[in-house]
């Protein structure tokens, strides 16, 4: 079973929807609690915050790996 990935633009337009929805969902909401999570946050906000620094960190180390396997 072959996957295909959207093109670039189409990709882009997909990521700027779903910040637009996830804000238009959440931005009354940021200092809700939130029932136990993996990240141990208090409120939707922190959440957010500490997830998408996380998603950085692990882009980075991606980033990171494929420079090595390409120097090989």
């Amino acid at each position: 079973m072959a996957f295909l990935l959207p093109n670039w633009d189409t990709m882009i337009a997909l990521i700027k929807e779903q910040h637009k929805h996830l804000y238009n969902t959440l931005k009354d909401r940021l200092d809700e609690s939130v029932p136990e999570n993996f990240k141990k946050a208090d409120n939707f906000g922190k959440l957010i915050l500490t997830t998408a620094a996380d998603l950085s960190n692990h882009n980075g180390v991606v980033a990171a790996m494929l420079q090595v396997l390409k120097q090989k």
